[in-house]
């Protein structure tokens, strides 16, 4: 668990909300680091990076996936144009869930994808809710990791 009373969820809403143009212009539609295998780009990286957890993960085209994290949107626009996913993305950051179903509008994934404002710890869904439960580099922001993986446990469908 995170242990530095200092930091509020505030504190990283308005990082993110601040930031979030810069990490566009640096990292582009992913904000997340990438699976280098040589010195290819950060964009190509990212890519490899997304790819390698769908095939690890085995995701299926299709299947319902709530994306804890979503940052700008760009692995749940990759899950719904490339698989047909029905993707749900969360973010603490309304800079972010603007940025991200604009870019959902504009890559023609706008029915497949849902972009929320809140807090991945106490959002509620329906147990039995999602195929799979997506998370790249958000882990760190949360508070109480047990909790948060014990429902997420919850939401998956058997």
């Amino acid at each position: 668990m995170i242990s530095v009373p200092a930091i509020q969820k505030s504190d990283i809403r308005h990082h993110y909300n601040w930031a979030t143009p810069f990490y566009r212009l640096l990292w582009g539609a992913h904000i997340h680091h990438g699976l280098w295998d040589a010195d290819e780009s950060s964009q190509i990286a990212q890519r490899r990076l997304v790819t390698t957890m769908i095939d690890r993960a085995d995701i299926q085209p299709g299947v319902r996936v709530l994306d804890v994290g979503c940052g700008m949107g760009g692995s749940s626009i990759h899950l719904a144009r490339e698989l047909g996913c029905e993707v749900t993305g969360v973010t603490l950051s309304p800079v972010q869930r603007l940025w991200a179903t604009c870019e959902a509008r504009w890559r023609g994934v706008a029915k497949r994808t849902t972009f929320i404002c809140g807090d991945a710890e106490r959002i509620e869904f329906a147990d039995n809710s999602f195929d799979v439960v997506w998370s790249i580099e958000c882990t760190e922001h949360l508070f109480d990791k047990p909790a948060f993986f014990q429902r997420a446990a919850r939401l998956l469908r058997p």
